[in-house]
């Protein structure tokens, strides 16, 4: 006989999410099934195919979270397709209609704080960390592609300024996320602060690596320093700053003043590595009202314009 209980679900997700997961998961299938029984459906092909939906409204009408309200669904959903993966009927059940993601604005970085944050690491930190913290702002890189870089990744390029002079600027070429290759030109602070380092400490170390873990002498040049130990160095300056920070503020930071300079949105999501425009838009650029009311005069504020 076809068991298909919540504590079986429970063993079955056991061996394929965690124990709190699975914990999760049987907990909001139980819910489902006592939404089922309130109705009067005895069994899973008489439930009819906006079940699902009325179960999300059901949720968000007892205060759960939009994001909470998806996993409870999905939850549900997974307890209906394995049900009917162990051969019980069950009947079709369409899209449920679910509550809209919250797109929350995160913060970023002030310009008053630039200063501020440049000495703190220069006074806290020692190379090659300190340079990599610096860093984080003038190119916008995830924690795990800063610890990555190599020196081959470092190009120098011309670019024509507008009084038609011309000056040497650096660029990053990698491949990020989702194996996208792209080019990240440096913030003019960048481009001095990568100069330094490759003028002074870098130079007197070995291997490929931007920022080689020098720490110990067996493994010294042969590894880059990790991604954990750049956001631990990035915890020990948030007291002495006053501020709550993490190397995606950085790249928050760095993504809103590309756009803030007039670099346009397109641009701005392929320097960044979005594949998609609208995640640069909702998630990364940070608009204050003093940068709705730049863009208004920008664009020309009199109605006869």
């Amino acid at each position: 006989m076809t068991t298909v209980s919540i504590p079986e679900f429970k063993r079955y997700l056991i061996g394929v999410k965690s124990a709190n997961t699975a914990e999760k998961y049987a907990a909001y299938a139980q819910k489902f099934l006592k939404l089922m029984s309130e109705n009067g459906y005895k069994s899973f092909d008489q439930i009819p195919p906006g079940l699902l939906s009325e179960f999300a409204s059901m949720q968000s009408g007892l205060g759960h979270k939009p994001s909470t309200v998806r996993v409870q669904v999905y939850a549900a959903k997974k307890y209906l397709d394995w049900v009917r993966d162990r051969g019980v009927n069950v009947a079709t059940q369409g899209r449920p209609e679910l509550p809209k993601r919250e797109i929350r604005q995160r913060p970023v970085m002030p310009a008053t704080m630039f200063t501020a944050y440049f000495r703190q690491a220069d006074m806290d930190l020692k190379e090659p960390i300190r340079t990599a913290v610096m860093l984080l702002p003038c190119c916008g890189l995830r924690a795990s592609e800063m610890v990555s870089l190599k020196l081959a990744d470092i190009h120098r390029a011309k670019v024509k300024l507008k009084n038609g002079k011309t000056k040497w600027t650096l660029f990053l070429r990698l491949v990020g996320k989702g194996g996208r290759e792209r080019n990240v030109p440096l913030m003019e602070e960048g481009v001095e602060i990568v100069t330094g380092y490759l003028a002074g400490w870098r130079r007197r170390q070995s291997g490929p690596w931007l920022f080689p873990n020098n720490t110990g002498d067996k493994n010294k040049g042969r590894k880059p320093v990790s991604d954990r130990y750049l956001r631990h160095a990035l915890q020990r300056m948030r007291e002495p700053l006053g501020m709550t920070f993490t190397p995606h503020t950085m790249r928050r930071t760095y993504i809103t003043m590309l756009w803030r300079r007039g670099v346009d949105l397109g641009t701005v999501a392929k320097i960044a590595g979005h594949a998609s425009i609208q995640t640069t838009i909702d998630h990364y650029i940070i608009m204050d009202p003093t940068d709705a009311v730049d863009a208004l005069h920008k664009a020309g504020s009199s109605l006869t314009d």
